[in-house]
């Protein structure tokens, strides 16, 4: 997004008074506690809590405009909530996930090399795939750099066989 587009995006600043007073007028959100209102506005941010549920909370949407049944805040706030665990859970293990799959495709590609099953062929056509894509990912920088060293390893190998 250009600056230009942004600024036009961007609505004008509104203290936590007028975010709590909004949401009640233009979101029909009820605010038991304006002072834990707004000490969870300040801290989780509007857009977080509010902009990021919408969808969840829109009753109906008709010419892009939004709109609600009452909700208690504590519904906007809970959802906002389970989204910070749920992405912290799925960060961790996509860490995990991505950790195990380096590991195990690294494995089996030594092991296709290793044993003769990965042909020059197939050899060259997954370098080339690997090396035509735009991927930056971690996996596949490790892939390269396997196959890169198995040139030198084969080289290495083959150079062993021909002393022998």
């Amino acid at each position: 997004m250009r600056l230009k587009e942004w600024v036009i995006c961007v609505k004008g600043f509104k203290t936590l008074d007028q975010q709590v007073e909004y949401l009640g007028q233009n979101k029909r959100v009820v605010v038991p506690s304006r002072i834990k209102a707004k000490k969870d506005l300040y801290d989780g941010n509007y857009y977080n809590i509010i902009s990021c549920s919408k969808i969840k909370f829109a009753e109906s949407i008709t010419d892009n405009r939004h709109h609600y049944s009452e909700r208690e805040f504590k519904e906007w706030l809970g959802y906002f909530k389970l989204d910070c665990v749920t992405s912290e859970y799925l960060m961790k293990n996509m860490l995990n996930f991505e950790r195990k799959i380096n590991s195990r495709v690294a494995y089996r590609i030594s092991e296709l090399l290793e044993t003769g099953q990965l042909k020059n062929k197939a050899r060259k056509q997954a370098v080339k795939w690997i090396s035509d894509t735009n991927r930056q990912s971690e996996c596949v920088r490790y892939i390269t750099e396997i196959f890169e060293c198995s040139d030198k390893f084969i080289a290495i190998k083959n150079s062993q066989h021909k002393v022998d």
